[in-house]
């Protein structure tokens, strides 16, 4: 299954209702609750792109604040040799994500300002895969 990033304009044109139809993917149910309300009501949910972009920003924000918790609790649990690893790894991620998500500025919405609404999807759904990746990290 696609991001829902990837899967964002198909959302706004035909509908929330049929994306849960489908099922969610474990990344999409990570969405908060406050985020998916967010995008299915008010300005949001009539497809204006400034409230989405506000909407997917603060669930960016929230995912981020996550991210950093996990991060903590598993660079607080390994032995100091393999810390430098995971710090490595972090700044690895970094690069990647913002690789991948760059493409979204470029890609089918490049210059309107769905591109940006797809490019923060983008670092929201990366974020909640590192997280995940984190919380399995050993």
């Amino acid at each position: 299954m696609k991001p829902f990033h990837m899967l964002l304009p198909a959302v706004i044109f035909l509908g929330a209702g049929g994306a849960h139809a489908a099922g969610k993917s474990p990344i999409e149910q990570r969405y908060t609750a406050t985020y998916n309300r967010c995008m299915n009501t008010g300005d949001a949910g009539q497809g204006v792109t400034s409230a989405m972009m506000a909407c997917t920003e603060a669930e960016r924000n929230f995912q981020d604040g996550k991210l950093n918790q996990v991060y903590k609790m598993v660079i607080s649990r390994l032995p100091a040799t393999r810390q430098d690893d995971l710090r490595r790894s972090e700044r690895n991620w970094i690069k990647v994500r913002d690789a991948v998500c760059a493409k979204e500025l470029t890609g089918e919405f490049a210059g309107g300002s769905m591109s940006r609404v797809t490019w923060l999807g983008c670092l929201v759904d990366e974020t909640i895969k590192r997280t995940m990746a984190l919380e399995q990290y050993r």
